[in-house]
Protein backbone atom coordinates (compact mmCIF):
# COMPACT_ATOMS: atom_id res chain seq x y z
CA UNK A 1 0.00 0.00 0.00
CA UNK A 2 2.91 2.35 0.71
CA UNK A 3 4.26 1.91 -2.84
CA UNK A 4 0.86 2.76 -4.28
CA UNK A 5 0.69 5.95 -2.22
CA UNK A 6 4.22 6.98 -3.24
CA UNK A 7 3.49 6.42 -6.93
CA UNK A 8 0.31 8.45 -6.53
CA UNK A 9 2.41 11.26 -5.07
CA UNK A 10 4.66 11.28 -8.14
CA UNK A 11 7.59 9.08 -7.11
CA UNK A 12 8.86 6.55 -9.63
CA UNK A 13 7.62 2.98 -9.45
CA UNK A 14 11.13 1.60 -8.98
CA UNK A 15 11.89 3.88 -6.02
CA UNK A 16 8.53 3.10 -4.47
CA UNK A 17 9.14 -0.65 -4.70
CA UNK A 18 12.67 -0.28 -3.31
CA UNK A 19 11.32 1.65 -0.32
CA UNK A 20 8.52 -0.88 0.24
CA UNK A 21 11.08 -3.71 0.32
CA UNK A 22 8.73 -6.44 -0.89
CA UNK A 23 10.61 -7.23 -4.09
CA UNK A 24 14.15 -8.39 -4.85
CA UNK A 25 16.59 -5.71 -6.02
CA UNK A 26 16.62 -7.26 -9.50
CA UNK A 27 12.95 -6.39 -9.98
CA UNK A 28 13.26 -2.77 -8.91
CA UNK A 29 16.43 -2.34 -11.02
CA UNK A 30 14.72 -3.73 -14.12
CA UNK A 31 11.71 -1.48 -13.53
CA UNK A 32 14.04 1.52 -13.16
CA UNK A 33 15.71 0.67 -16.48
CA UNK A 34 12.31 0.29 -18.13
CA UNK A 35 11.12 3.63 -16.77
CA UNK A 36 14.24 5.43 -17.95
CA UNK A 37 14.14 3.83 -21.38
CA UNK A 38 10.37 4.32 -21.78
CA UNK A 39 9.93 0.57 -22.24
CA UNK A 40 8.39 -0.47 -18.94
CA UNK A 41 6.23 -3.14 -20.56
CA UNK A 42 9.19 -4.96 -22.05
CA UNK A 43 11.11 -4.71 -18.79
CA UNK A 44 8.18 -6.16 -16.88
CA UNK A 45 7.91 -8.97 -19.42
CA UNK A 46 11.59 -9.79 -18.85
CA UNK A 47 11.11 -9.69 -15.09
CA UNK A 48 8.12 -12.01 -15.38
CA UNK A 49 10.04 -14.43 -17.61
CA UNK A 50 13.00 -14.46 -15.24
CA UNK A 51 10.82 -14.99 -12.17
CA UNK A 52 8.92 -17.77 -13.93
CA UNK A 53 12.17 -19.48 -14.94
CA UNK A 54 13.50 -19.23 -11.38
CA UNK A 55 10.25 -20.60 -9.97
CA UNK A 56 10.26 -23.51 -12.43
CA UNK A 57 13.86 -24.30 -11.54
CA UNK A 58 13.12 -24.24 -7.81
CA UNK A 59 10.06 -26.45 -8.33
CA UNK A 60 12.10 -28.99 -10.30
CA UNK A 61 14.72 -29.12 -7.54
CA UNK A 62 12.01 -29.54 -4.89
CA UNK A 63 10.30 -32.37 -6.76
CA UNK A 64 13.65 -34.04 -7.44
CA UNK A 65 14.35 -34.01 -3.69
CA UNK A 66 10.84 -35.08 -2.75
CA UNK A 67 10.70 -38.03 -5.14
CA UNK A 68 13.08 -40.35 -3.20
CA UNK A 69 11.26 -39.57 0.05
CA UNK A 70 7.95 -40.53 -1.50
CA UNK A 71 9.43 -43.76 -2.84
CA UNK A 72 10.72 -44.63 0.63
CA UNK A 73 7.34 -43.83 2.16
CA UNK A 74 5.45 -46.01 -0.32
CA UNK A 75 7.99 -48.80 0.16
CA UNK A 76 7.53 -48.62 3.92
CA UNK A 77 3.74 -48.86 3.61
CA UNK A 78 4.01 -51.81 1.23
CA UNK A 79 6.51 -53.55 3.53
CA UNK A 80 4.13 -53.06 6.47
CA UNK A 81 1.23 -54.55 4.51
CA UNK A 82 3.28 -57.54 3.37
CA UNK A 83 4.59 -58.20 6.88
CA UNK A 84 1.12 -57.88 8.38
CA UNK A 85 -0.12 -60.53 5.95
CA UNK A 86 2.84 -62.91 6.35
CA UNK A 87 3.31 -62.68 10.12
CA UNK A 88 0.09 -64.58 10.97
CA UNK A 89 1.03 -67.29 8.46
CA UNK A 90 4.44 -67.71 10.10
CA UNK A 91 2.86 -67.78 13.55
CA UNK A 92 0.40 -70.48 12.45
CA UNK A 93 3.21 -72.64 11.16
CA UNK A 94 4.99 -72.51 14.52
CA UNK A 95 1.83 -73.66 16.39
CA UNK A 96 1.19 -76.58 14.03
CA UNK A 97 4.52 -78.29 14.76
Amino acid sequence: MAARTRVGEGESLAESLRAAGGFPPFVSNMIAVGEEGRSLGRSLDKVAATCERDCDRALKVFTALLEPLLILGVGTVIAFIVLSMLLPIFQMSTFVR
